[in-house]
């Protein structure tokens, strides 16, 4: 989360377009937010997910093998575990 409200803070496009977002679902009314809102938050999510695919909350995730390959030279067995970064996974193969 606290990624997500640093690329927030560092894109002011962003941080005005969740804003004028913000003010549509609530109008003027100050209540907590109700899942209909949230659910009414598009924009909100697909900041959030972008957020998530550029910096993970899980660091690594392990990868089972199910067969033989070669890694940047490096040969795994199959039904062996392989730990990859996750943030490998947004950079490509």
């Amino acid at each position: 989360m606290a990624w997500t409200l640093y690329l927030i803070a560092t894109h002011p496009d962003v941080q005005q377009r969740l804003h004028e977002e913000i003010d549509v679902v609530l109008g003027d009314q100050k209540r907590p937010l109700t899942m209909e809102d949230l659910r009414r938050l598009e924009y909100l999510e697909r900041v959030t997910k972008e957020s998530l695919r550029f910096r993970p909350s899980v660091p690594v995730i392990g990868r089972e093998l199910t067969e033989d390959v070669v890694v940047n030279g490096i040969h795994l067995k199959k039904c062996g575990r392989a730990p990859q970064g996750a943030e490998s996974l947004r950079d490509g193969p």
